[in-house]
């Protein structure tokens, strides 16, 4: 039952398409850009630097409101924060390609 509800909040999500939906992803894109270095450094080389708690809330905030979807991590929990990180990153790099260093562009992880 819940996997059909989290199914119909996105596509709710992906047809709730209005300029103030369109300003807070310019907002979200922003903020992410600021860990595009621990973006690419997560998705590519499956580690990552320290991130404070409530930069890591705001990341799985981000997360939840492009995607609809939760991904319950444990802020404590190493493989949970690489988790989130990586899933950001292929949300970043999807809407702004341009910005992975081209030398990673063909390898698939997108």
């Amino acid at each position: 039952m819940d996997k059909i509800v989290k199914k119909l909040k996105n596509i709710v999500l992906y047809f709730k398409k209005d300029k103030d939906t369109e300003e807070m992803k310019k907002n979200n894109l922003k903020y992410l850009e600021k860990f595009e270095a621990d973006l690419i450094t997560a998705l590519f080389y499956d580690y990552t630097r320290p991130i404070s708690t409530s930069e890591l809330m705001e990341l799985d905030r981000i997360y939840k409101e492009e995607t609809g979807d939760d991904l319950n991590i444990n802020y404590s929990c190493s493989s949970c924060i690489l988790k989130l990180l990586k899933q950001c990153s292929r949300l970043y790099f999807k809407e702004l390609p341009d910005r992975l260093p081209e030398n990673l562009r063909n390898r698939g992880k997108i």
